[in-house]
Formats: structure tokens, sequence, C-alpha cells
């Protein structure tokens, strides 16, 4: 049982570890402890999710228990480090929030407190990166950034878990995350501009999978607004419904809007190692790979074929760390996803103009191969 009375991971225990004597009594060495106000927000999610780190923002092992109103976290060794914390801000919901770099000592921080300063330090630190990088901060950044330094300054400055510091506190939490939504909105803004004055055609898109259902025009309009690219889905179960039977007037049609309301394409996934993606008719082959690698190779080919030219981007292969389709090794999977990434390379006339970025990720996937079959027009 977890000290809140659920089933959480750790235990409220008296530590027996190394204790050092200081100016202000002894403290447990790997401990660091965190006053939080009120007491009712150390709830078993905050005690479940709470974590620290170092500068590599790897977490670190911690035993993490709730003691009166204060978290305690113990770890094996002494280093500063940072605490994460789930934590509920009026206006933005709950999110996961960080203190400043600290170092170990024996009397508690102030949890609050620590926040304000971490999102605070977060947001000016980032603000001095973009600008040093050549950013223009607007004052839709600058002025809710100092006014939550004001607030932070006033619940420094209270009485430590008072009322007013709590108040200052949340307040300066407040300000430094909307400074923070206008100091990322001034950067996208600005970015953009300069690689639309450079010339250089934005290749970032948004997009959505448009699934196995034709839509009414409330939805495809909503769709159009919303995204600049969207995926067709090409589920071999639901298009190959028998062995070579192939069913395309969904994903024709799909194609075809998309075209007509000038969005970006992506298929796939070609295969996915997923029972509820793979035809019911295939499940025979289970065990044999070299028939099951037949099949999926005719249907790879005959799905690149024909919307060869209309797709701006392929989905290769999806889920291929499941390892519990059809009793294929992940030997196996890796070669499937071999064929699956040839099969979708845009290639010249001749079949041997291949772009180099890609042919690199194929090399990539093929270097963990110890074996693999001939391909249609192999590369030299």
């Amino acid at each position: 049982m977890s000290p809140l009375g659920g089933s959480g991971r750790l235990k409220s225990r008296a530590s027996t570890g190394p204790w050092v004597a200081t100016a202000w009594g002894r403290f447990l060495m790997g401990l660091m402890r965190f006053i939080v106000v009120p007491p009712d927000r150390i709830t078993e999610d905050l005690v479940e999710q709470a974590y620290l780190c170092g500068p590599d923002r790897v977490p670190w092992q911690v035993e993490v228990s709730p003691q009166d109103n204060e978290l305690w976290l113990e770890r094996s060794g002494s280093d500063s480090g940072c605490l994460y914390v789930p934590w509920v801000i009026e206006g933005y919901g709950q999110l996961m929030l960080s203190t400043p770099t600290l170092r170990e000592r024996p009397e508690p921080y102030y949890l609050p407190l620590e926040l304000a300063r971490g999102k605070l330090s977060q947001v000016r630190n980032q603000m001095f990166d973009w600008q040093a990088a050549g950013l223009e901060v607007p004052p839709a950044v600058l002025e809710p950034l100092r006014e939550g330094i004001r607030w932070f300054g006033q619940a420094a400055c209270s009485e430590r878990e008072s009322a007013a510091s709590v108040a200052a506190a949340e307040r300066a939490l407040v300000l430094a995350l909307r400074s923070a939504e206008a100091l990322v909105a001034a950067y996208t803004e600005q970015a953009l501009a300069v690689r639309r004055r450079l010339g250089n055609r934005v290749t970032t898109v948004l997009g959505a999978d448009l699934g196995q259902a034709p839509w009414d025009e409330y939805t495809s309009t909503q769709f159009r607004l919303t995204f600049s690219a969207a995926k067709i889905p090409l589920v071999w179960r639901q298009i190959e419904t028998g062995e070579g039977q192939f069913a395309w007037e969904l994903a024709d049609r799909q194609v075809q809007w998309c075209r007509s309301q000038g969005l970006a394409l992506c298929g796939g996934p070609l295969v996915s190692f997923d029972r509820s993606a793979v035809p019911d008719w295939l499940q025979v082959c289970e065990g044999d790979f070299e028939g099951i690698l037949g099949f999926a190779t005719e249907y790879i080919q005959a799905a690149v074929d024909r919307y060869r030219g209309q797709m701006d981007y392929w989905h290769c292969v999806g889920r291929a760390n499941r390892g519990d389709v059809l009793g294929l090794s992940e030997e196996e999977e890796i070669r499937l996803t071999a064929r699956a990434t040839w099969a979708s390379m845009p290639c010249s006339e001749d079949s041997t103009s291949w772009k180099p970025r890609r042919l690199k990720a194929l090399a990539s996937i093929m270097s963990r191969i110890r074996r693999l079959p001939s391909l249609p027009g192999s590369m030299p």
C-alpha cells in the first residue's frame, strides 16, 4: 500500500542511509525535501509522477514519499538536480513543471516558489537563446515576464507558506506561461517570415489520418480548414480482401479529394505488424516467411505502382516493434521492412538514380540484416 492509501509505487518510510552533521543539524545524504502548500496538492498522481533529473534531463532512480506537508525524494547520489511534478495552473490545467537546478541542503525547499522560479528561468533562458539567433522580442513577451518576476519577488519576500506567498507564486507562474506562449508564437512567426523572404519552400505539414469511412460535407470542410496534409491509410486487410482481389475505390476517392484541396499526401503504412491490419486469408501462411514475403511484396508493389507520383510521402511500415504477427521473428520483420522501403523509394525511369537521403536510410536498415533475398531491379 502507498502512503496515500492506494497502490502507489513507493512507501513512506524512515530512511536509514548515511547522515551528515552540519550547522543546521543532521540531514540524510541523497535526500531532497519540498514543502507543498496547500498540503492537499500532494496527490497520489503527484507522488507517482514526480522525478528528479540532472542537466541531461535523464530521470534518476528515486524514492518518493509524502511526509505531512512535505514531499521527500531520496536517491543514492547527492548531485544537484531539477524536480519535475504535475501541477494544476488556473487557465492551463495540469502541466508538468520543473524547478531550476537545486543543490541538496538540510532545510526543505518551498515548492510553489521553486516552480515559479523554474518556469521564469526557463522562459528567460530560451528568450536569450533566440535573441542571440536574431529574434526580435515583442512587448507581448517582455511585459508578462517582467510582471511575473515582480510577483515572484513578492512571493519570495512574503512569509513562507502564507496565503500571500502562495498566491504570488501562482500569479508568477501564470504570467511566465503567458510569456512563454507569446515567445513561441513570436519565434514561429519570425522564423517562417525569414524562410519565406529567402525563398525557401516551407515543407512542414500538419495532417491526420482520413480513416476508412466516407465523410460528410461538414467534416470535410473542417479537415480542410485545419490541416495541410492527409494520410491515406491503405490498410492491407481493407484493400486486398482476397488473394489478388483489390478494392481501391475508397483510397482512390480520398486521393482525388486531397489533390483537389491542395493537401499534401502520405500513404500507408504499406505494411503494419498488427493482426487487425493483416488480411484474414493470410493467416494460413503463419510461420511461412517466404510465403508472407511474397504476398506482402505483391501488395506493396500494387499500392506503390497505383499511387506513385501522387503521394508526397510513404509510410512504409507500422508497429514494427510488435513481434507477435504471423509468427514473424525480429529479423524477418526487418527484412519485410526493407522490402517495403525499397518498393516505395522514388527513382528515375532507368531505375538507377536514387535519392541519396533515402538510399542512406535503406542502407542503415539493410546493414542489420544478415541475409536478404534478391529484389527486383536490385542495386549493384
